[in-house]
């Protein structure tokens, strides 16, 4: 057993909650292993954000299994063992959600059972795994008829993948070094990712964030995060001309914007750890993000100068996404809520039984 997993056993067991063998853990010892990159304190964070994406909540749809593609262990139609939703007789109902679907990585509750792709309206309708055992990285088409995710193949290698809603028509856009923290582009031509791992003989850096066309061509490097650093979490304006991504030197640490061509890379906020999770406002006025600053753990936002820096929760919450320039979603305790930025009133807006959710994305109707 690695430090790594003695580290998250002995975190988990203070928590009082089981080992995830199979899911989210994987996917961090595996991306902790570039070339020596990874040191503690960004490990700490990482573990934090597996363990703390852990809830039971109330039942909520009946789950559907959609068809998979090859390349996933699971065989087609066929859902990840242990994972159940049932029917409810009634579900809470966030009062200010607009119309949409979430697409999320999830892991069910069984420890043996893997991460995978699911999709639920905002209502908790339609519930359905789309691809099962992926990586804990999501992110929906603007027109919301496809997924782009990211899938392990080996330990220093992975692939990233877009799908149809319903399941069909998987297809690798790219192999290119070990792609994760994918994000499709707001005009629907490119997905932007960070790459986790570069192999012998290391001339490529890993840790930058490149962006590729849906069809797998024009792969194009936009960061130079340097040896020392990993450029991370990377999300689009909503007019596609610049994105967001955390900058984490372990330390420093950093919110940065670079133009969609790659030019003009700068910091507009510093922070004190790595960042979990970053999304633009559809009105481009505001990113959210979530991390520990100032010794309070939460999501910020901050205006695309880096001004205005505000507080909407305080708590272990990860993973925000826009749902109106009013509201962000976010994952608290391994299930789906929401919180008016004005207020700071936070809600539950999606329980799920069985499952745990990791990462968020939304796309309205």
């Amino acid at each position: 057993m690695s430090r790594l997993e003695d580290v998250l056993r002995e975190a988990a067991e203070r928590l009082g909650r089981q080992v995830d063998r199979s899911g989210a853990t994987d996917e961090i010892s595996r991306r902790t292993r570039k070339v020596g990159r990874r040191r503690g304190r960004s490990v700490i964070v990482l573990l934090t954000t597996a363990l703390v994406a852990v809830g039971v909540g109330f039942p909520l749809a009946q789950l559907t299994v959609l068809r998979s593609d090859r390349g996933s262990s699971a065989p087609p139609g066929r859902a990840t063992p242990g994972t159940k939703v049932t029917t409810p007789t009634s579900a809470p109902a966030h009062p200010t959600l607009p119309s949409g679907d979430f697409g999320f990585a999830a892991r069910p509750l069984d420890p043996q059972a893997q991460i995978g792709i699911y999709r639920v309206s905002g209502e908790g309708t339609n519930l359905a795994i789309v691809v099962p055992n992926v990586s804990s990285s999501v992110s929906w088409s603007p027109d919301g008829a496809r997924l782009a995710f990211s899938r392990s193949v080996s330990e220093a290698a992975g692939e990233l993948r877009i799908v149809n809603r319903d399941g069909t028509d998987q297809t690798v856009v790219t192999d290119f070094h070990d792609p994760h923290g994918v994000s499709w582009s707001p005009d629907g031509t490119v997905i932007a990712f960070t790459i986790g791992f570069a192999p012998p003989p290391y001339d490529i850096d890993p840790g930058d964030i490149y962006v590729v066309g849906v069809d797998g061509s024009g792969l194009t490097r936009l960061t130079h995060s340097s040896l020392q650093c990993n450029d991370l979490h990377p999300a689009w304006s909503p007019d596609g001309s610049a994105l967001a991504f955390d900058r984490d030197c372990d330390p420093p640490y950093s919110i940065h914007v670079v133009n969609a061509d790659g030019s003009g890379d700068r910091e507009i906020l510093a922070i004190q750890d790595t960042a979990q999770g970053i999304s633009w406002s559809p009105d481009g006025s505001r990113i959210a993000f979530a991390v520990t600053n100032n010794g309070k753990t939460g999501i910020y936002t901050v205006a695309p100068d880096g001004k205005d820096l505000t507080m909407v929760t305080e708590g272990f919450d990860v993973s925000p996404v826009w749902l109106s320039p009013e509201e962000l979603a976010f994952v608290r305790n391994g299930e789906i809520w929401g919180v008016d930025i004005s207020t700071g009133e936070a809600s539950l807006i999606l329980p799920l039984t069985g499952l745990r959710v990791f990462t968020l994305s939304w796309v309205p109707n």
